[in-house]
Formats: structure tokens, C-alpha cells, sequence
């Protein structure tokens, strides 16, 4: 912190790596994050007195970091908060039809939704 290094300053700079395999590796432990985090769906999250959050995310990368993006996924997940019961899933498109399909699949009723989707705007 003192040095005000972002993430891939500090590897280059702690690690002798070049900026270019700082980029590749950060984008493979992403990847592997993701993966980890996706292949543990519990099932329905959250339920009655338990606060959920959802959000959306874009996962896409540049070849060689340079030139035209490759293609892109988009990603749904949630995390309740009392019980840290999350899930993660890809999806096709963002449309509050497609959105709202994932939380009636894995967030239990009666819980209480957290987002800043405006796509859901339409449940309230």
C-alpha cells in the first residue's frame, strides 16, 4: 500500500514478471476462481430473515491483450448473507425475464433481494 500498487504492479514489481504474464496469470486465477465458485452451486440460497445479493457481471479478455475482444460472457450470481450460501451461473442474456428465471432457480422465497439490476426494477 505504501508503494500504491494495483494488483499487477505488484507482481511485476515483486515477482520480476513481465506485465504481459501478470495479465495472462491474474486472467487464469480468475478463471480458476470462477470455476470454483461455479461448480459449487448449492442449490436455493437465502429464505426467510436472510438478505441476498445479486449482480451481474462480464467476463471477456483481449487476445494477447491487444487488438479485438474475443467473446464475451455474462455471468448472474448471489450471496445471502447470513449463511454465505452463493451461486453462479452463465446466462445467454441480461433481460429481466433471463434474470428473474435464475432467482425464482436459486434464491428461496421470502428472501430479501439486494441489487443495483435495473432490469428488476419491474419486480417491486
Amino acid at each position: 500500500w505504501c508503494k500504491e500498487l494495483n494488483s499487477l504492479a505488484w507482481c511485476e514489481e515483486q515477482l520480476g514478471m513481465s506485465y504481459e504474464t501478470t495479465v495472462d496469470w491474474n486472467s487464469y486465477m480468475r478463471e480458476v476462481c470462477a470455476f470454483a465458485v461455479k461448480s459449487r452451486n448449492e442449490g436455493k440460497i437465502g429464505g426467510e430473515n436472510c438478505i441476498v445479493e445479486i449482480d451481474e457481471s462480464l467476463f471477456t479478455k483481449r487476445k494477447n491483450n491487444a487488438g479485438r475482444v474475443l467473446p464475451q460472457q455474462w455471468v448472474f450470481g448471489g450471496l445471502c448473507r447470513e449463511t454465505g450460501g452463493r451461486f453462479l451461473v452463465s446466462v445467454a442474456n441480461r433481460s429481466a425475464k433471463t434474470l428473474f428465471e435464475r432467482i425464482i432457480r436459486f434464491v428461496e422465497p421470502g428472501s430479501t433481494i439486494i441489487s443495483d439490476c435495473w432490469r428488476l426494477n419491474f419486480l417491486r
